[in-house]
């Protein structure tokens, strides 16, 4: 296993305008072996347009983690979605000003499986302000079985996007 798959790294921007509590997913491409994902840091800076720029951090409200799963519709045909979003409390995830020390937020991952982190907008982000989000992550347990079996039903989940599903790299993103 590479060393970089260990100790999982994503930094991406995004530019305005974002909505407050509009959606922000960063999403982590599939390694090709099951294993624990944990979230240890996200961190949420907007950069105004202003010359010279300031950079400000903010508080993250809630947060959580998706797992990709192979489930099977109503007509019996398979399909990857996204499990159920599980929000959870800044403070039992010890979100602080701007930082989240998620030691605790942690979610099994199938082999070839997509994850990713989703948590809404703590603020406006204005047309050019760009936003900069950075999550370190650690994987454990590797070899680890995840998800049911057989596939469970759909049941209301969100299906991956056909770009998702396709991508090969990290990536941070607004969800639609």
């Amino acid at each position: 296993m590479e060393n970089q798959n260990s100790l999982p790294t994503v930094i991406g921007t995004l530019d305005g305008p974002i909505a407050l509590n509009e959606e922000i997913a960063v999403e982590f491409a599939p390694i090709g072996i099951g294993h624990s994902l944990c979230v240890e840091l996200v961190q949420f800076a907007v950069t105004n347009a202003e010359d010279p720029p300031v950079t400000t951090t903010y508080a993250i409200n809630s947060i959580g983690l998706q797992p990709e799963l192979l489930t099977q519709d109503p007509n019996g045909e398979f399909q990857h979605d996204w499990d159920w979003y599980k929000p959870e409390r800044p403070s039992y995830l010890g979100i602080t000003d701007g930082r989240c020390a998620c030691t605790t937020l942690c979610v099994c991952v199938s082999a070839y499986a997509h994850a990713r982190l989703i948590f809404p907008s703590p603020v406006t982000v204005a047309m050019g302000e760009t936003v900069t989000i950075t999550v370190w992550g650690r994987r454990l347990n590797w070899m680890s079985a995840c998800g049911p079996c057989p596939p469970c039903l759909t049941c209301g989940r969100t299906e991956l996007t056909a770009e998702e599903l396709a991508s090969a790299t990290d990536q941070v993103y607004v969800v639609d």
